[in-house]
């Protein structure tokens, strides 16, 4: 049988799935996205057949497990969950000020002086790019989720163009991932490509597309504030930190800036 689009493949999948005696199991999900991490370090997800292949694959985990987990793969603290409906889109922001911007709809928490002053409320340092284009940084810290997070807000500028979905030039985020392990949910809607990368030999994971993105709170609960729209996303791991950086570049510009950070 021939389906003439990925559409009407994913339906067929979906059908069958729905006719097979399978209990759900997240063990198996987290057998077959580790052995997709493995092979991406020898061949790159690059063609448009083998990105088709590999979200062919998500949603089949979907089916059987719920979701894609990112943690799977060594970013804990992240879902992806694949959905057949069209990406969300976004009026243009007027300003790219942050102060005429909505902050709290960002959810980023309390404004701080500098980096410095992040020790005195977690028990951690953000890392900071160390390339000079990005400019200095309003700082914000969060006690959402456990063991808290902080997020970098950059101003759009040469290097860092404006994102349609926030205003900012890059917001970057940190927490410790283990402590929090679905602390951030991605929904791939259409359109929007996912694909397994590596950051100085950590796992990451890129997200190219305007989509939705809801972040938990303390309890395990997504409050309403904390769903938006997000811009494309890097997410990575360093050590015990879980590192999320959201602009709008490209991939190669946004893996290039994500090795800077330390």
């Amino acid at each position: 049988m021939r389906y003439e689009t990925d559409t009407e493949l994913e339906r067929a999948l979906t059908s069958i799935a729905d006719r097979l005696d399978v209990t759900p199991s997240r063990d198996l999900a987290t057998v077959v996205v580790r052995r997709i991490a493995r092979s991406d370090r020898q061949v790159r997800l690059t063609s448009p057949g083998a990105r088709r292949v590999f979200i062919l694959v998500a949603l089949m985990l979907t089916v059987f497990a719920g979701a894609a987990v990112a943690g799977a793969l060594g970013v804990p603290g992240l879902r992806i969950i694949f959905r057949d409906q069209p990406a969300p889109t976004v009026a243009p922001v007027p300003s790219n000020q942050p102060t005429e911007l909505d902050i709290a709809g960002l959810a980023l928490g309390v404004e701080v002086d500098d980096v410095g002053s992040v020790s005195d409320r977690l028990d951690f340092a953000p890392l900071l790019p160390t390339d000079p284009r990005v400019g200095d940084p309003r700082v914000f810290v969060s006690m959402t989720p456990a063991g808290g997070r902080t997020s970098l807000l950059y101003l759009p500028n040469d290097f860092l163009p404006e994102s349609r979905a926030t205003g900012v030039g890059a917001l970057l985020a940190q927490f410790q991932g283990d402590l929090a392990p679905s602390f951030v949910t991605k929904l791939a809607d259409q359109g929007v490509l996912v694909e397994p990368v590596q950051i100085g030999g950590y796992d990451g994971w890129w997200i190219e597309g305007l989509h939705e993105v809801r972040f938990e709170d303390r309890n395990g609960s997504v409050q309403s504030l904390t769903n938006r729209v997000s811009d494309n996303v890097l997410v990575w791991r360093v050590g015990a930190m879980t590192l999320r950086l959201e602009s709008a570049l490209a991939r190669d510009a946004a893996i290039d800036l994500a090795l800077t950070v330390r």
